[in-house]
């Protein structure tokens, strides 16, 4: 994944100083410039591009990116800002311009492309149900579903009736979770009463914790539901 940026600025009259910053955020909060720039009593700017690659074998790509671009401008001595546009705040001979807008979302399973085993087919692939017209896969709505039901910013007490994810479970986890039990040949899909396809799988460490109901034990059992004919997983939480 490779992230590029820029951007040209114009000042009319000439600034004291124009600074311009770009930069993404990975789906674990950390940030990456991708471009900077400065320069003093000029009417231009033209940002150097860094750029910022990441590798999935060397980090975790997979999640929700964010882009931010950030714009300095300080006026001319004996001269001030009087307002601003949405998203700029003044303050004297200073203002500061800042967006912030979702890049997108990387997943990890379209990384790794994985296929579905056939006649032919024998390795390297996921075993599935003939009726199943999709290979699984997580969407934005998935996720977002999952942390809706079935997650909490509270380890210390359990849930009453639901089953939760560990807290600081992000989105890119949440992928490799789902994609080891989809790899998991050990255990195989059933249909359930609902008419989605379901798999229950023993992930590596433990994902989360039962319901109060059911004892609130951390647990490593995960039970995913998907719909057969889009391959969206309906839901996804620890058991």
């Amino acid at each position: 994944m490779n992230w590029v940026g820029g951007a040209t600025i114009a000042c009319t009259p000439a600034m004291l100083e124009i600074q311009y910053d770009q930069w993404v955020t990975d789906p674990d909060g950390v940030s990456h410039y991708i471009a900077a720039g400065d320069c003093v009593e000029c009417s231009s700017l033209v940002p150097v591009n860094t750029g910022y690659s990441c590798v999935q074998e060397a980090s975790d790509c997979s999640g929700v990116w964010l882009l931010t671009k950030e714009s300095v401008y300080v006026a001319p001595p004996g001269t001030t800002w009087t307002s601003a546009t949405s998203g700029c705040e003044i303050s004297g001979q200073t203002a500061v311009c800042q967006k912030t807008v979702t890049a997108g979302t990387a997943y990890l399973f379209n990384n790794t492309q994985p296929v579905r085993c056939t006649a032919t087919v024998t390795s390297g692939c996921v075993n599935l149900p003939s009726d199943m017209q999709a290979v699984p896969h997580l969407t934005d709505k998935s996720i977002s579903d999952i942390y809706t039901y079935h997650y909490t910013d509270d380890d210390t007490t359990a849930a009453a009736d639901k089953s939760t994810f560990l807290v600081g479970t992000t989105p890119s986890k949440l992928q490799k979770i789902f994609l080891y039990g989809l790899n998991d040949n050990t255990s195989s899909w059933q249909l359930n009463e609902d008419g989605y396809y379901q798999k229950r799988f023993v992930y590596t460490a433990y994902v989360g914790s039962t319901s109060a109901l059911n004892g609130a034990y951390l647990t490593q059992n995960v039970l995913v539901s998907v719909s057969k004919i889009s391959g969206d997983i309906i839901t996804m939480f620890p058991e």
